[in-house]
């Protein structure tokens, strides 16, 4: 499985084919999740909240123990060509 966030520059110069529309689908139903961030050089951990209608907003960061950061996304944000790489790798 990959959560991640990324540009969409597939889409803008349309290398990612639309597939279409699906008849019931409920935004709300795919919340965004928090993400988590390490300091590598502090070892401070992070909860991070993006604004769920624009994931480009940060709405804040809460410091956490790093423990609670197993099970979080990584916080980033990948290049089209980088999720291209990633998912050709979990095809089977």
């Amino acid at each position: 499985m990959l959560v991640d966030r990324f540009g969409d520059l597939g889409i803008v110069n349309g290398t990612w084919p639309l597939l279409g529309h699906i008849d019931g689908w409920d935004r709300s139903a795919w919340p965004t999740p928090a993400f988590g961030r390490l300091e590598e050089l502090t070892g401070r951990a992070f909860k991070v909240i993006y604004d769920d209608a624009n994931p480009n907003r940060l709405v804040r960061e809460e410091q956490v123990d790093p423990s609670e950061l197993t099970g979080m996304p990584r916080d980033g944000l990948s290049g089209a060509g980088a999720v291209e790489m990633i998912l050709d790798g979990l095809l089977p």
